[in-house]
């Protein structure tokens, strides 16, 4: 993000300037060079300019859904578009092999396919798991909404929760047990 943005502009591309290197014009980056590249070629600015603003997009999603779903969520999420973009590269270097796109399979491709099965089965049992648990909880929620006429209510006490209440959970809770600490 903007730490490494400032660390990029700041060390690493001056460094690069005068970093002594074997192949080009003798050193690893010409920052002046690119941006004279840049404006000659409309059609690579736009391809900078649709790459970032993709990007950005991205990461707006996936800091959505951290903020919504959990770290572990979004990371799941995240490994996830990688087998999506794996099965699309297959699926192109099989589907129109003339073309010569894609990725072919390979002898490493059958472990792969036992690593994105078993992050499959991983996300749908961490899935699964909040789900009965956010269940649980709405169900209690909606059994103690009704109370008999002299105020006692019909049910006993919540359910255990047994993992740490999402972020939705607490923030739209009345059950004070489920909310945030207040601090000390």
């Amino acid at each position: 993000g903007l730490y490494g943005l400032i660390v990029m502009v700041a060390i690493v591309l001056p460094a690069a300037q005068f970093l002594p290197a074997r192949d080009g014009s003798g050193i690893h980056e010409d920052s002046l060079e690119t941006l004279q590249m840049l404006a000659a070629t409309p059609r690579v600015c736009a391809v900078l300019a649709t790459y970032t603003l993709a990007v950005v997009g991205l990461n707006t999603c996936s800091l959505t859904v951290t903020g919504w779903m959990g770290a572990t969520f979004a990371s799941v999420l995240q490994n996830i578009r990688v087998v999506a973009v794996w099965g699309v590269m297959l699926l192109l270097r099989y589907a129109a092999p003339a073309a010569g796109m894609g990725e072919p399979w390979n002898e490493y491709s059958h472990l792969q396919l036992i690593g994105f099965a078993l992050l499959a089965l991983g996300a749908h049992t961490y899935v699964k798991g909040d789900q009965k648990d956010e269940l649980q909880m709405l169900t209690y929620r909606l059994q103690t909404s009704w109370t008999f006429p002299d105020g006692s209510s019909p049910v006993g006490p919540p359910p255990q929760r047994h993992s740490t209440p999402s972020r939705p959970s607490r923030l739209f809770s009345t059950d004070s047990s489920i909310s945030s600490p207040s601090p000390a």
